[in-house]
Formats: C-alpha cells, structure tokens, sequence
C-alpha cells in the first residue's frame, strides 16, 4: 500500500473523506490533497490533523522555529514559498550525510520533497502543519514575506484590416518514424536545486517540554548561550517528536514530569536521550552549564561526515 492509499483509507475509515470523495478529487495524484479543502470536503486543520494521528507525524507549529543559517541555506526563501514549506530540523546523521525535517502541509508531495533534497544528498522527512501557519511564518523565519504576482495589462483588441487567411492543410506527421539523437545532441538539465554538502557538524538537539512560557525562554536563553539548538514541544506532541527527531536531551518541567514519570524515561531511553527534569522558574546559567556538558559529550563522539551521497 503506498502512502497516498494509506491516507485514503485511513481518512475513510475515520470519516474524515469518504473513499468515493477521495477518488473523485484526488484521482491518485500524489501532493493534491490540498483539492480536497478545495473541494469544501474537509478543512486544512482537520486533514493535517487526522494525517497527523493516524501515521505518528509530527504536528508543528512554524512559529517556534527558529531558523538558522544550515536551514536557511538548505531550503531558501524562493523555494519555500514555491512550494509552502518550512524546514524545521537539520540532523547530522551516523551514516548518512543527514536529514532534513522539513514543515509542509501534504506528506504526499513530491516534488516539495525533492526540491529539498539536494539531489539526494539530504534524506528529508516531514512534520505537518497548514498553510496557512506556513504562510504566516515565512516572514519571521525569512525576514520576508512572498509578494503577490504583478496583475497583467488587459490584452489589447487588434484590429486587423487585412481580409482573413485562408486555412492551409498540413499533412499528418508520420508517427511511425523514429527519432534517433546522438549522444552528444541530447543535453542534460541540471536539477532546479544544486547538490550542497550538508554542514560538517550539528549541534545536539535539546527538546523542551512542559512549563510555563518563561520556562521555555530559560531553556532558550541557555541554550543559546550554550550553542545547543532548542526546539519547544507541547507535552501531548512530545512522544512524536522525541521519536520522530531522536533529540540528545530532553528538558522536561516538573508539571509534565509528574504527568507520566516512567513514560518520559521509556521516551528518553528509546532514542538515547538524556532526560533533565527542572523546576518550574529554572536559571538560564545553570541550565547552559548542563547543556553545554551535554553538547560537549556529543562533540567527542560526533562522527566526521562525508560530503558526497550514498
């Protein structure tokens, strides 16, 4: 079954879409789920949604990312308002050169994740969100915001005073002949996105969950001052990400911690993590010297990358 027949059966059995619906609109065209908001048949939030927790996406909201100069050079401006992403993560792997999370509204469009794939040489995985949150937050994330096309001149009437042609038979094409081209007559396009190496090192990725909103500023501040790259998590969300990012650490407030104790060390052993458990008001230098021990740990046995793709 492929992903787009996932969709529709799940979207079906949840009847979110019906089937015929479905196949009506969609047609089995990868990256048109968007028609069926077009076709009235379901809002953006509740198909993202239902996408979302029928297959363990991630759900993101593009206004706490935080861009950086790796994932701005990954995916610029011009082709994330083409094809209404965001990028969101950017993780050295252990094997491969790494990947890319990359926010976008249908998990089915292709050609998105190509555009951002470098050729190959990046894996890209997507975290979903709507449009129209992408949208609001290219500003923010870009410094600016896409600028609608010019409006075209009305074409001008001809007036021609010349009597009208008169229509000429061509003969049919002969579509029994072959076209033969040498090789040195056929010429290879190059991709729309030139192969770039990926950045030689990532710092570790620090997921933050639950607290209140000066909780998060603290963990930001010390990430910051610890060169950590820090990503805010709702707790109800936050086992999809920690799974779907494999974060080094986790910083968990006292709130979501006495939430569910044993499932946030389940969590943090499943990827490797090291789970920090905080007091609702924590400083931000403290927190920085954890982190920067952590980054540091992370360093020592980051593994040197290779620029070229498997």
């Amino acid at each position: 079954m492929t992903q787009l027949e996932g969709i529709r059966a799940w979207l079906a059995s949840t009847g979110v879409v019906p089937a015929d619906a479905f196949d009506r609109v969609v047609r089995g065209r990868a990256g048109a789920l968007g028609e069926l908001v077009t076709a009235e048949l379901v809002t953006w939030p509740a198909l993202v949604d239902a996408i979302a927790s029928g297959f363990s996406l991630p759900r993101v909201t593009p206004s706490l990312l935080r861009p950086t100069r790796e994932l701005i050079e990954l995916v610029p401006f011009e082709i994330a308002c083409e094809h209404g992403v965001l990028p969101a993560l950017f993780r050295v792997g252990d094997a491969a050169p790494g990947t890319l999370t990359l926010a976008m509204s249908d998990p089915t469009d292709g050609v998105a994740l190509a555009a951002c794939s470098h050729g190959g040489a990046v894996r890209v995985r997507p975290m979903l969100a709507t449009p129209r949150e992408l949208g609001a937050a290219l500003l923010a994330f870009y410094g600016r915001a896409p600028q609608a096309p010019p409006r075209p001149p009305p074409p001008a009437r001809a007036v021609s005073l010349a009597p009208p042609a008169r229509p000429v038979s061509h003969p049919p094409p002969d579509t029994d002949k072959e076209i033969e081209l040498a090789d040195d007559e056929v010429e290879e396009t190059p991709d729309s996105v030139p192969p770039v190496a990926p950045a030689p090192h990532a710092p570790p990725l620090v997921l933050v969950v639950g607290g209140d909103v000066a909780f998060g500023e603290a963990v930001e501040q010390a990430a910051r001052a610890a060169g950590v790259e820090c990503m805010i998590a709702d707790l109800f969300a936050a086992s999809s990400l920690v799974r779907s990012l494999a974060p080094r650490g986790i910083v968990v407030g006292d709130d979501a911690y006495a939430f569910d104790r044993v499932a946030f060390h389940r969590l943090a052993s499943e990827v490797g993590a090291t789970l920090i458990v905080w007091d609702e008001r924590p400083d931000a230098e403290e927190v920085a010297a954890v982190l920067a021990l952590l980054a540091g740990a992370h360093a020592t046995s980051a593994p040197q990358l290779s620029a070229s793709a498997e």
